[in-house]
């Protein structure tokens, strides 16, 4: 798709707020766009991944919901530290959802891909939310002091490093 084409698909959003969310709610006034489509099970589909989940749907008097199915979809892709998922109706009962973080930027390649292989290396029922932590690396020297640095303080050291080199 060209990306000055405008893209007509309908969708609509959830938060995920910290904790997992066990089922979703399609928005009422969003219904009119799979009435004519509407099935006991739906599959979501991650864009940046490619990876799909099948989940079912469930109708009670308060609305639709993606239920069964649902959790494994946040469990696989570590969801539930405030991410906002965009789903756009593809038809035939078909999401595609793209995952921003809290950050405001897409996740891309975040998926069920990768998690199947490393969900054994954690007990049962503990698994890590979110993006794992950034690695801290150091150049080769370590720093004299573990306190938080002024602008001063990094432009000696990166004078002093630029003369250790020369």
């Amino acid at each position: 798709m060209d990306l000055l084409t405008q893209d007509n698909r309908p969708c609509f959003f959830k938060i995920i707020s910290d904790g997992e969310v066990p089922v979703v709610r399609i928005p009422p006034k969003f219904l009119k766009h799979i009435s004519k489509e509407l099935s006991d099970k739906a599959t979501i589909t991650v864009l940046s991944s490619g990876s799909s989940w099948n989940v079912e749907v469930g109708e009670t008097r308060s609305g639709l919901y993606l239920q069964r199915g649902w959790q494994k979809f946040l469990r696989d892709n570590s969801l539930g530290d405030a991410e906002f998922l965009l789903f756009r109706y593809d038809g035939n009962m078909c999401f595609s959802v793209q995952v921003f973080e809290k950050s405001g930027c897409e996740r891309v390649g975040a998926s069920d891909s990768g998690m199947h292989q490393e969900s054994a290396e954690f007990p049962i029922g503990k698994r890590p939310r979110g993006r794992p932590k950034k690695a801290h690396v150091n150049s080769g020297q370590e720093l004299a002091s573990q306190e938080p640095e002024n602008h001063s303080t990094m432009k000696r050291k990166t004078n002093l490093n630029v003369m250790s080199q020369e």
